[in-house]
């Protein structure tokens, strides 16, 4: 599976991250989907033994989830501010920006636009870095 990603940023760029850096990033996000259905549907799997703890797993893995989906949300809110909903779009499903202009009438220009994704990518990488 290929990304389109716009990353031919120059190192003297404000929000320049590694390519690689920046891949592990995209793949980290595009689990956002699976992250809210695991969330929504998350049971007590473990078996009951003396050696497990089905319900300390279990709030492991919320914690675990919801962090990873606070974490997305909230660098999306501060990178993108009024384009919040079109930036979580892009970078948890891979829209482009073309096909969020088709569809859902993106209110700013191509431009603009990038300049939040990339900002995005730049904030999640010094926000992931911390954990």
């Amino acid at each position: 599976m290929g990304t389109n990603l716009r990353t031919n940023l120059k190192k003297s760029n404000p929000y320049y991250i590694s390519k690689h850096r920046r891949l592990e990033l995209v793949h980290f996000c595009l689990q956002y989907p699976e992250w809210k259905e695991y969330l929504a549907t998350i049971k007590n799997h473990g078996t009951q033994d003396e050696f497990s703890d089905p319900t300390g797993e279990e709030a492991v893995k919320r914690v675990l989830y919801s962090r990873n989906i606070d974490m997305v949300e909230k660098c999306c809110r501060v990178s993108g501010g009024d384009i919040y909903e079109y930036l979580l779009r892009s970078v948890t499903l891979g829209e482009s920006y073309v096909l969020l202009s088709t569809k859902y009438s993106i209110p700013c220009s191509k431009d603009y636009f990038y300049s939040r994704f990339h900002r995005f990518w730049f904030i999640l990488s010094q926000e992931k870095h911390m954990f």
